[in-house]
């Protein structure tokens, strides 16, 4: 697993925000090795290269790309490319075991935890972060999504209760109040790892999520293993014209609505 765009962009901009991607924390996955490159700009170079390699080359190669048969007997060397598709995963069994994680116990999760898993509980993600530096491509979900989502569920159930989980410091929601008069707000100043919080986001009865693949991964495992039952979701993670790359990862029992909460989707 080479996380290498990520160092390198954050080495050279503050724009993208910083991730922190506590592999470590599923067991499985220290299975693998993690690396970063010593020659960011080289590797850089030779992947465009590679990437641009006919199919003939680039499997003589061993090199597989979004746009060729990449699934073979014989494992690829590299795979270049961008694969969010439901049909690239595994059987969710698989997906649950690789990432089994430490059971979260004691009272720093257990109320929070308990909480989450309520019907009468909403649970929001709210991403903003480097999405705030790149307007032209990623929507900032506002207010208009988040109260359509809400009514949505509503239908089904009354809330009593919203949790939001957000990557924005002392983040000020004051339409939350038209929501519910009692709402709880989780951000970096709580300490939760990432992958705490995209564990304990799954457990959430009620997901309403970014257009973030951090949401997407919660309401996912929170869907296979049975303890989300509601999820709305945007239906588009970015404004890039032509981009379907998403389109391929909703459920079939998903909510999806527009970024500005108009014209629900089927």
């Amino acid at each position: 697993l080479d996380i290498t765009w990520y160092k390198s962009q954050n080495a050279r901009t503050n724009k993208i925000s910083v991730r922190k991607f506590d592999l470590d924390f599923f067991p499985d996955i220290r299975n693998f090795q993690i690396q970063d490159s010593r020659f960011v700009f080289g590797d850089r170079w030779l992947e465009i290269i590679e990437r641009r390699l006919g199919r003939s080359l680039q499997k003589a190669f061993n090199i597989y790309a979004e746009n060729n048969e990449w699934k073979k007997a014989k494992p690829p060397r590299i795979i270049y490319g961008n694969f969010e598709k439901l049909k690239y995963l595994p059987e969710p069994q698989i997906i649950l075991k690789f990432l089994s994680s430490p059971v979260l116990s004691g009272p720093k999760y257990s109320k929070l935890i308990n909480n989450l898993s309520r019907n009468d509980v909403a649970v929001l993600h709210i991403r903003r972060g480097d999405y705030l530096n790149f307007p032209d491509i990623y929507d900032v979900l506002n207010k208009d999504y988040y109260l359509a989502a809400l009514r949505l569920l509503e239908k089904k159930e009354k809330f009593s209760n919203v949790i939001v989980f957000t990557d924005t410091d002392n983040l000020q929601l004051p339409w939350l109040a038209e929501i519910s008069s009692s709402f709880e707000i989780i951000g970096p100043e709580c300490n939760f790892g990432s992958a705490e919080t995209m564990l304990l986001m799954s457990h959430s009865k009620n997901l309403i999520c970014a257009n973030s693949t951090f949401s997407w991964w919660a309401a996912y495992l929170g869907t296979i293993s049975s303890r989300t039952k509601k999820v709305v979701i945007p239906s588009r993670f970015n404004k890039i014209p032509g981009d379907t790359s998403t389109q391929d990862l909703y459920l079939d029992d998903w909510n999806c609505i527009t970024p500005s909460g108009e014209n629900y989707i089927p």
